[in-house]
């Protein structure tokens, strides 16, 4: 799920987050959720989660590996294309507006814990306070 959103960062540039993610699309392995994070910040970073579904049908159509759904957001093949999808997404906006970090859950966003709605859009504000260390170490 994308939603419009312009994140303000150093300098005053306005960057609409899901013209980024909205980008990419490299097969059949697909993010479920891209936080990105930037306000106030010289440049992006996302907190990305794996579409489970997508994924694992992915990986079993072409024979590969696939135990359980905890541990597919480490399956090499999965990360490859999420670091593809990311990669062309990157490849069509200008370098200031490219999420130059990022990283990969093992489990998605979550109403139980708040961080989405019923409609499945993120709470931005719920999602940076659950993942405030992990995106500072992103700034690292």
């Amino acid at each position: 799920m994308f939603q419009k959103r312009i994140i303000m960062m150093v300098g005053c540039l306005l960057v609409a987050a899901g013209a980024i993610w909205g980008q990419g699309g490299t097969g059949q392995v697909s993010g479920s959720h891209c936080f990105l994070f930037g306000d106030g910040r010289s440049y992006c970073v996302a907190i990305i989660t794996v579409n489970e579904a997508e994924s694992a049908a992915y990986l079993k159509q072409n024979k590969l590996d696939f135990y359980e759904v905890s541990v597919l957001a480490r399956n090499k093949h999965v990360r490859a294309e999420i670091y593809g999808i990311v990669a062309k997404a990157n490849a069509r906006i200008s370098s200031s507006e490219q999420i130059k970090r990022f990283v990969i859950l093992d489990e998605d966003f979550s109403a139980r814990r708040d961080e989405i709605t019923p409609t499945m859009k993120l709470k931005r504000e719920v999602v940076a306070r659950n993942y405030k260390d992990i995106l500072e170490k992103l700034y690292e």
